[in-house]
């Protein structure tokens, strides 16, 4: 799903707000109170001269121009800012975050990356490719039983943590 928010506030400092998880959010101009909470979004503001507060663990925002305040609330946060930004300062509470300061073609280019569902996807492949691999480990004997849960290995009654 994307959240397309290209009209202006009418007041100066208007507040929105966008609630949900795994949201792709594009926002041409922001000069509002921008409130974005939930897990795993994606936010391409073009140019903020507003207030961003951003609520929620691995969400990723790109903006082209920041000209207004940036805050961000949550660990694992990718925060990516246009060279031209006039505010590179980005109130991070949280851990695992990262700021970097990029090229505009480089922001606009990265946007058009895959989505979060396909993502999901590629995950679901590969924790079934690991599930197969764990099969694979006692190929010659049959009474082998791994419990993923428990992480323990029963072999015939015998069990190897």
């Amino acid at each position: 799903m994307v959240i397309k928010m290209s009209e202006r506030s009418k007041s100066p400092m208007a507040r929105k707000e966008v609630i949900g998880n795994r949201k792709e959010i594009r926002i041409g101009k922001n000069d509002a109170h921008l409130r974005i909470v939930g897990n795993d979004n994606r936010v391409l503001v073009k140019f903020n001269s507003g207030f961003v507060d951003v609520v929620g663990n691995s969400s990723k925002i790109k903006v082209l121009r920041n000209d207004g305040d940036i805050q961000y609330t949550g660990n694992s946060g990718r925060i990516s800012l246009g060279s031209d930004s006039t505010n590179t300062h980005v109130h991070y509470t949280g851990t695992d975050g990262r700021l970097k300061l990029v090229n505009e073609e480089e922001l606009v280019m990265s946007s058009k990356k895959k989505s979060p569902q396909s993502r999901n996807v590629a995950h679901e492949k590969d924790s079934e490719q690991k599930q197969r691999n764990q099969e694979k480990l006692f190929p010659d004997i049959t009474n082998v039983k791994i419990n993923n849960n428990s992480g323990n290995i029963v072999i015939n009654n015998i069990i190897i943590s």
